[in-house]
């Protein structure tokens, strides 16, 4: 069964790929120890504090744990014990299925460092704590469920004070359910790096220790820039340096690879709809956006989250990712994406609709209000063109990628977009306004003949738009999307449920096939195995204890 979950673990991986999309990482040449050490070096020496939430505590102790185990930092045991300590007197404050899993994932790592008086701790907070039945976000059924089902596997004797549910009082079913449900249709919570960390992570716990059964952890396998800032959220990367697993190198090779452009489809039946979701990569930007099925919106789940489009680029420092969208603001102020809106997007250009009644009530939750559309524009450009308020255009250079927006409005951002993306070395000049001028003055040419409008005051709003290669883009908010005048059809049988230059799997697929080069991996999920040409398989680092 072990085995079964590395395999399961290893699909995750190979799924998340395309999260790398934020910062394309040609160009690093550090290896995953160089990288570990500088996780290592930074989380060991900080005491989390408790005052927020207590979910970090128990990777943090990991990283001074670890640092006194391998790098022989004597002084880094007491501090790891006495984290352990303050996070098990606080394992039940705000959301403990954070706690409950990364408490069962530190124990049943270090238990052996912990000393009997903290190992008799540990064993009573996890048994008497009375929220395994809490569980009300997709990321808090694995942690619940993860922890709630170890537990029983390392005290089968002991009486738990709450079960996963009455139905499934272990876990045990629940995890079985949603492997199965994540092969073959994909991700929840699929478009954030943040929560991939929370359905990775006890993936990776269950697969190191059952028995029977975010983005910073893709920076540490696969390579990256140094974080600028050293949030909490980045401390789950210890756990991955603690686990003994090292990925595959037909994934380093795939997850490095920013030597051409490429296109990635992928298909995810979320909580809330169905996602079709396209990335544009190159070695120095990138375009997504995703398409929704609208008639099952209302269902409920994350759209207060959901990221529908960006360009997201590789940047020394500042931000280094645009975009624009009408506001959820359910659960953060002028985030998340709401049913009034529609994209199409073909490589590196994007279209937009955007169709907000009046008086409206913002996304599934009803709770808010909100007439605009809002912008999010990385400041101190290495060189700009603002027209925004005679054109409805903005021109942005940002050393390795330039951005066109053209608004139909003015900026009174309630009309139709186009943006378009190229890299600068597309357009002569030596400086950057002078290539920023060539860029404009390419996307403006014969505008009146790219560009068609005339459909936008209509109960279903259109926009065409012509690209500088001569593509015919045409969306119709909520009704159809056009590339070169051939409709795209948004089904599960149409759209792959993971499809780039080195992956596919068909939505509901039993298989999973990885190329490159010469070597292959294919995944059989119904006999779940792994057949693989280079014999490049999981590598299993031997415990420091």
């Amino acid at each position: 069964m072990r085995h079964f979950l590395h395999k399961l673990a290893n699909t995750l991986l190979a799924k998340c790929l395309a999260l790398l999309l934020a910062t394309p990482i040609s160009g690093d040449s550090s290896t995953f120890d160089e990288r570990a050490a500088e996780v290592i070096q930074h989380f060991s020496g900080v005491d989390y504090t408790l005052n927020a939430t207590p979910k970090y505590t128990f990777f943090y102790a990991e990283a001074k744990f670890y640092d006194y185990e391998v790098n022989k930092v004597t002084s880094r045991l007491a501090e790891a014990r006495a984290q352990v300590n303050a996070g098990l007197s606080n394992l039940n404050d705000k959301d403990p299925p954070f706690q409950l899993w990364r408490a069962v994932d530190c124990y049943l790592r270090y238990q052996h460092l912990y000393g009997d008086a903290l190992k008799r701790k540990t064993q009573k907070s996890l048994l008497s704590s009375p929220h395994y039945d809490y569980h009300n976000t997709q990321n808090k059924i694995w942690m619940a469920a993860t922890a709630r089902y170890l537990v029983s596997e390392l005290w089968p004797e002991e009486t738990v004070a709450s079960g996963y549910s009455t139905s499934d009082p272990t876990g045990r079913a629940t995890l079985l359910a949603k492997m199965e449900s994540f092969v073959r249709t994909g991700a929840t919570e699929h478009n954030s790096s943040t929560y991939f960390a929370m359905h990775y992570g006890p993936l990776r716990t269950l697969a190191d220790f059952a028995k029977a059964a975010g983005a910073s952890t893709l920076r540490l396998y696969f390579g990256g820039p140094t974080p600028s800032n050293w949030n909490s959220e980045l401390v789950d990367a210890v756990q991955a340096i603690c686990s003994p697993y090292r990925p595959p190198k037909i994934f380093i090779s795939i997850a490095q690879d920013r030597t051409t452009e490429y296109v990635h489809r992928e298909t995810h039946d979320d909580v809330a709809t169905y996602f079709y979701c396209t990335t544009y990569m190159t070695p120095e930007y990138a375009l997504f956006s995703s398409h929704e099925e609208y008639s099952r919106w209302g269902r409920g789940g994350g759209m207060d989250q959901v990221q529908r489009w960006m360009v997201s680029f590789r940047r020394d420092s500042g931000y280094c990712t645009f975009f624009l969208l009408h506001p959820n603001s359910t659960k953060a102020s002028h985030l998340g994406a709401t049913e009034y809106e529609q994209v199409l997007q073909s490589k590196n250009a994007l279209i937009g609709v955007s169709n907000i009644p009046k008086n409206n009530v913002v996304g599934h939750k009803g709770q808010n209000a909100s007439n605009h559309i809002r912008g999010w524009v990385p400041e101190n450009p290495d060189a700009k063109i603002n027209e925004a308020s005679t054109s409805g255009q903005i021109f942005l250079h940002y050393g390795n990628v330039m951005i066109a927006l053209h608004l139909t409005s003015t900026f009174n951002w309630d009309g139709f977009s186009t943006v378009f993306t190229l890299p600068p070395s597309s357009y002569a000049g030596t400086r950057a306004i002078e290539q920023l001028e060539n860029f404009k003055s390419a996307f403006i040419s014969n505008w009146d003949t790219r560009v068609n409008t005339t459909g936008i005051n209509v109960p279903a709003p259109k926009l065409v738009y012509e690209t500088l290669d001569g593509t015919r883009l045409e969306t119709t908010y909520r009704e159809t999307d056009k590339i070169n005048n051939q409709t795209i059809e948004y089904t599960q049988e149409a759209w792959p449920l993971l499809s780039n230059p080195w992956i596919h799997q068909d939505f509901q697929g039993d298989k999973l096939t990885i190329t490159y080069g010469d070597a292959t991996r294919l995944y059989d999920f119904n006999n779940w195995t792994v057949n693989e040409t280079d014999q490049s398989a999981p590598i299993i680092k031997t415990s420091p204890r």
